[in-house]
């Protein structure tokens, strides 16, 4: 699955038609997370595991995604709670 996701990452980069949007410098993936990603080329992953999933799976809407890319909660009061990502980050 990995070395898919980074291959398709590498194809999906080399494409005109596909950019990211301008925010996308800025955003974090999920509100569990507490920082913005690290690698500048985040959003090509995240766009080929988006692919991936939809193959796999078959098809998925922006709310069944966010709750697939979903974490775990940090809060003290729900520590098992988990939280979806932002359905802006699925929409690729």
């Amino acid at each position: 699955g990995q070395k898919l996701v980074s291959k398709l990452a590498q194809v999906l980069k080399g494409e005109k038609a596909l950019q990211p949007p301008e925010w996308a410098p800025f955003a974090k993936t999920a509100a569990h997370r507490e920082k913005a990603p690290e690698q500048p080329d985040w959003w090509y992953h995240r766009a080929a595991s988006v692919l991936r999933k939809l193959y796999l799976r078959g098809p998925l809407g922006t709310e069944r995604l966010a709750r697939l890319y979903s974490g775990r909660s940090t809060a003290a009061a729900s520590p098992t709670a988990r939280i979806p990502v932002a359905a802006r980050c699925c929409d690729c």
